[in-house]
């Protein structure tokens, strides 16, 4: 009876350990699976639709000699500028200083180098010191991805002084007065002093820079533009959208709770054509827009 006992003892034991060892396996699979999901998950991908003030017309002439204000809001995504609020440090994800709440101006002490490592300016001269490494992206049919360099820095300012915007820089500096002194360094010689200067080729918004090449092949056609923007030209269809997809070899990076993540996240950004108010609610209220700026009716509204 005891030997009985003791099997059935036995039996259970063996049964039981059986029991727990399945179990056993199958915890450490659960969390594996777990960490795969987790593993799996990236900021990056997507479609980011946004209709900024701009979008209810069809974009303009992007050529600089045009002097059209508004196609600089479509080149932003492409072409970037020498200067940039330092959001990072003084905005809310830092010290809070500064809200950067004004789209028109940043004071001085919160700008950080964008296209710039550094800048002097005295009563004589403006010398910046352009970031090494950056590169243009390719444009098909256009160029091929090669470094930015001092000498396109001064070649945009030259056709900025010598565009329909130009008058600005009237008895302050000329088109000769600007030249790169190296591969990494633009002068720009004053003929009379003003702090404005930086301001406007360094940060406002038509101080967006474009390579030579878009110039020599015809910069008033979209398809040609190119820069050293989070994004590259994909498309513009009449009536309906500009698109953009994402540069690969974008050399930015944002920092966010101390990690350092490459930009941008999404690999397309969509930009619809939408005149009527109405319709541009409804996008918003149906979310085929992520994101809307303002309500504004087309010139030809009332």
């Amino acid at each position: 009876m005891k030997r009985k006992v003791l099997w059935v003892m036995l039996s259970f034991l063996v049964v039981a350990a059986l029991v727990l060892a399945s179990c056993g396996e199958a915890v450490p699979g659960e969390e594996e699976e777990e960490e795969e999901e987790e593993e799996a998950w990236t900021p990056y991908g997507g479609t980011l639709t946004v209709y900024l003030d701009v979008q209810n017309e069809e974009p303009p002439n992007p050529d600089v000699q045009a002097g059209a204000w508004s196609a600089l809001i479509w080149l932003e995504p492409i072409q970037e500028t020498l200067q940039v609020g330092d959001f990072e440090k003084y905005g809310p994800r830092g010290t809070g200083e500064y809200a950067f709440q004004d789209t028109a101006y940043i004071p001085d002490q919160y700008l950080k180098g964008q296209l710039l490592e550094s800048w002097e300016v005295t009563t004589e001269k403006a010398t910046f010191h352009v970031r090494p490494g950056i590169m243009w992206q390719p444009v098909e049919g256009v160029m091929e991805a090669r470094e930015l360099t001092a000498e396109d820095i001064a070649l945009d300012i030259k056709q900025f002084i010598d565009s329909p915007w130009g008058g600005r820089f009237d008895g302050m500096v000329t088109a000769e007065g600007v030249h790169a002194s190296g591969r990494y360094t633009v002068v720009t010689d004053f003929e009379t002093f003003s702090p404005q200067y930086v301001y406007y080729v360094g940060l406002e918004n038509r101080a967006c820079y474009g390579p030579p090449e878009t110039i020599a092949a015809g910069a008033d056609k979209w398809e040609n533009q190119g820069g050293t923007g989070p994004f590259m030209f994909e498309e513009y269809v009449i009536g309906s959208h500009m698109s953009y997809v994402r540069n690969p070899n974008y050399w930015n990076k944002a920092t966010i709770d101390g990690v350092k993540y490459q930009m941008p996240f999404v690999d397309r950004l969509l930009r619809p054509i939408i005149p009527d108010v109405s319709t541009q609610i409804a996008a918003l209220r149906t979310g085929e827009l992520d994101f809307m700026l303002t309500f504004l009716p087309s010139s030809g509204q009332p």
